[in-house]
């Protein structure tokens, strides 16, 4: 628990500091052990990279969906199983890697997180994945490693560059 205090001390430095203007596009929280998120976090809308991988997140807020400026997200190694739908509106996001968690389903509106170029979404419990992900055109990179997936979805699909199964 010691990790997640250290962060939000981090984080309310930076509050702090915003008072001025802080343009902080970068924030790597990756490895700090945290349960939650600090709602100062959440009101850092220039952040373009946020590393969240390697915590103990089973869950994530709403509001991580105001984030639009993201590009990179990193959820990786976390205990998610689930995604909230407001995750659906960071339509600039590029990469997503969401390896390593619980997740048994994605939501349909991944599909319409059209900018994404790579997609990691290895290491979880996946059967299936939605038909909407034939709507990633941009999808150079799909790491789909260790799940126990059956079948591809339908439509025209990404043009996968370099596509990770086993």
């Amino acid at each position: 628990m010691q990790g997640r205090h250290i962060a939000e001390a981090r984080i309310g430095r930076v509050k702090r500091a915003s008072a001025v203007s802080l343009d902080l596009a970068r924030l790597g929280l990756d490895d700090e052990d945290l349960v939650v998120l600090a709602p100062q976090i959440l009101e850092l809308r220039d952040l373009t990279t946020l590393d969240l991988s390697g915590n103990r997140l089973t869950a994530l807020p709403d509001s991580l969906g105001g984030l639009t400026a993201l590009t990179t997200l990193h959820l990786s190694d976390n205990g998610l199983t689930a995604l909230p739908d407001s995750l659906g509106g960071l339509t600039a996001l590029t990469t997503l890697h969401l390896s390593g968690n619980g997740l048994t389903a994605l939501p349909d509106w991944l599909g319409g997180l059209t900018a994404l170029t790579t997609l990691d979404l290895s290491d979880n419990g996946l059967t299936a994945l939605p038909d909407s992900l034939g709507g990633l055109t941009a999808l150079t990179t799909l790491n789909l490693q260790n799940n126990g997936l059956r079948a591809l979805p339908a439509g025209p699909g990404p043009r996968q560059s370099q596509m990770i199964m086993s």
